[in-house]
Parts: structure tokens; sequence; C-alpha cells
């Protein structure tokens, strides 16, 4: 009788952390790339408490999940084939094979962590997202040029210190808020609207031209796609206001051109090249292989792109995982209208990592909120009964 009342202890605690704190676990780590002070923090806080606290409070039926949709399967099936293709890297390793192994086990986890949430969850995640992004950039952009000039391209704080990385983050939030944003009766617009617009001038504040072009791009084909006269409206208000900004700082126009095209036509061809030369075509270099080159001058760490480096890494195998992943991410997302201001992310997300893509398997990276978080939850609206968007 004990026995039996510790395993329903046990049940109840597992159940309670299931429903209520696994939630509040995923929405802690996407503010974690937001407010913890360097990625150390961050990795620490998610290795010691949202890792096992996630796998304790996942039971069977979740991790089944993973493999009773498409995506899901891709997507599990991609983040094991990365990792286990350390057992074959070749060359001097770039990464030891512990951490390889802790990659692929935080970014399934993570995955798990989105999965395991039902949609009310997901629902509110949209707010929640769009709330902390205008929040940070409000902040940064206070810290940033009370000490420096409007010269100096803004940088953030928390993981996205790097403005590359901010810009993408910024821009991938921005296309979902814009999404979100034609979805919503009048009187709950507000906030997304906000969001926008404050992600589109940080974006510009970075000087960063690739995800500045992703989020056009895809913001574009969202209007042509939904025939929104409010997704109108609102491309014409950002088309003035950047340009009013802009002419008003033509500095940033200067950030924005200063750099030409950064190298990466000369990097993708020598990376390419060297693909080509290594010729392990079917399986790749392993996930800790070297992507290190020399360009000119200047030491590169990768390729910029997230094809070659898949292709790198893991070769056709590697390459075709991807593409089925995209694809079906794709289809699902066009499919479900509840999960298009996700795949509005993620598509922004994809085209920023075709100009600086390189591991997707990996630590709690900013590559977690611009790519597996939207791709996910993509897949489990798919996955589920979905009716209209939610209104919160």
């Amino acid at each position: 009788m004990q026995g039996i009342a510790i395993v329903d202890r046990i049940s109840a605690a597992r159940l309670f952390l299931h429903q209520r704190v696994v939630p509040l676990l995923l929405y802690g780590t996407v503010a974690g790339f937001f407010l913890l002070p360097d990625n150390v923090a961050l990795n620490k806080t998610f290795y010691i408490l949202v890792a096992p606290l996630t796998l304790f409070a996942l039971a069977a039926p979740d991790y089944t999940r993973l493999w009773r949709h498409t995506t899901l399967r891709w997507i599990a099936a991609f983040i094991a084939f990365m990792t286990l293709s350390a057992a074959w890297t070749t060359g001097e390793p770039a990464e030891p094979p512990r951490a390889l192994l802790s990659f692929g086990g935080s970014t399934l986890i993570f995955v798990l962590l989105i999965s395991a949430c039902d949609l009310n969850w997901l629902d509110r995640l949209h707010a929640w997202c769009a709330s902390i992004a205008t929040l940070h950039v409000c902040v940064i952009m206070i810290a940033w040029y009370t000490a420096h000039a409007i010269a100096e391209p803004l940088e953030g704080i928390g993981r996205l210190d790097h403005p590359l990385e901010l810009a993408s983050v910024y821009a991938s939030i921005a296309a979902m808020s814009w999404v979100r944003y034609t979805q919503l009766p009048c009187a709950r617009r507000s906030p997304y609207l906000v969001a926008v617009a404050a992600c589109v001038v940080a974006i510009l504040l970075t000087g960063r031209r690739g995800p500045l072009l992703a989020f056009g791009v895809v913001g574009l084909l969202a209007v042509a796609y939904q025939r929104s006269a409010h997704a109108a409206k609102l491309i014409v208000a950002l088309l003035i206001g950047c340009s009013v900004l802009l002419l008003l700082e033509p500095v940033l126009v200067d950030q924005l051109l200063e750099r030409g095209t950064s190298l990466r036509p000369t990097i993708w061809t020598d990376g390419w090249q060297r693909i080509r030369d290594n010729g392990a075509w079917m399986f790749g270099n392993g996930s800790g292989a070297s992507t290190a080159l020399e360009v000119g001058n200047f030491a590169v760490r990768h390729y910029h792109d997230i094809f070659l480096s898949t292709l790198f890494y893991g070769g056709f195998v590697g390459t075709t995982l991807l593409c089925g992943m995209l694809a079906t991410t794709l289809i699902d997302g066009l499919r479900v209208p509840a999960g298009q201001p996700w795949l509005a992310a993620f598509c922004v997300g994809v085209g920023c990592l075709l100009t600086n893509g390189d591991r997707l398997v990996i630590h709690p990276h900013p590559v977690w909120l611009y790519f597996w978080l939207p791709a996910t939850v993509v897949a489990i609206y798919s996955s589920s009964i979905s009716g209209p968007p939610k209104t919160t």
C-alpha cells in the first residue's frame, strides 16, 4: 500500500508539473534569451532547472507524439542524425563529443517542452513574445544610446548581445506579430502593431540587412497571401516610417551599405569548394568538424549559409532531412490558420539563416527562438484540431 501511495504521489506531482509548470518553463526559457546576463547563465539555467523538470513531467504520450505527426518526425530525425554524426567527425574536432551530445539533447528537450504545452498556452505565447520583445527594444535602446552615438550599431543584452542574432530574433517576432495583427479584431491589435514597429526600428538600428530583407520579403508574401487591407495599410505605414527615420538619420543608411557584400559570395564559394574537395557527400564530415575558413585576411568561423553548413556537417542525408523539415513545416503552416503567425516567424528565421546559418542543433542559442520554436509550434497546431485563431 505504501508503494502504491508513493507512485500516486509521483503521478500527481508529474501531472501538476505537466499542466502548470511546463508552460511556465517554456515562457521562462523564451524570456531568458532576453533577460539573462550571458549565454553561460542561460545554458546553466536550462541544464540545471528546465531540462530535468521537463523530463520528469513528460509521460509516454508526450514522447510518442513526436511520431504522430510528419513534421515532428522530421524534426526528431534531423536532431538525432546531426547528433549522431559526431561519431564520424573528420579532422581536428571543433567541438568535443560530450558537447555535441548535450547540443542534441538540449535541442530535443526544447522541442518536447513546446510540444507538451496545450493550445491555450501556445495561443498566449503570441502575446508573451510580442510583449517581451517590445520591452526589450525599449530597454536596450535607452541603455545603449545613453552611452553611445547613433552611428554605433545597436547591441542587445542577455543572450542576444550579437547584433545579427538580435536582429534575427526581432525580425522573426515582427513577422509573427504582423500576421497576428491581421487575424485579430480591432480592439486586440494594438500590442502587435507596437511590437512590429519597435522590432523594425531596432533592426534598422542594428544595421543588419539580412534580417531586414527576410522580414520585408515574408511581410510582402503574407500581404499577398492573406489579401488583408489591414496588412497593406500597415506595410505602407512601415515604409513611410522607415523612410522618415533614414532621412532623419542618414548614418543609418551608411550602416546598411558600408559593408558591401560582407564577403558572403567569397565565403560561399570557398565553402562549396571545400565541401567538394572533402568528398563526404553522403553523411558529411560530422557535426564536430570545423567549418573555419581563411577568406583573404579574415578568419571566418563558418559558412554563413544553413544549407552549405548542413551539407558540410551532415552530407546529403542531413540536407535531405533539413529540406523535408522545411517543406512539411510550410505545408502545415499554410493548412492551419492558427499556425500562420508562427509560419511567418519560421520563414523569416530561415531567410536569416541563408546568410548567417551554421549549427541548428546547438545549446540554448537565439536560433531556438527563430527556428525551433516556430517550427514546433506550427507542427503542434497542425497536429491538433484547430479552429479560428484565438482573440487573446
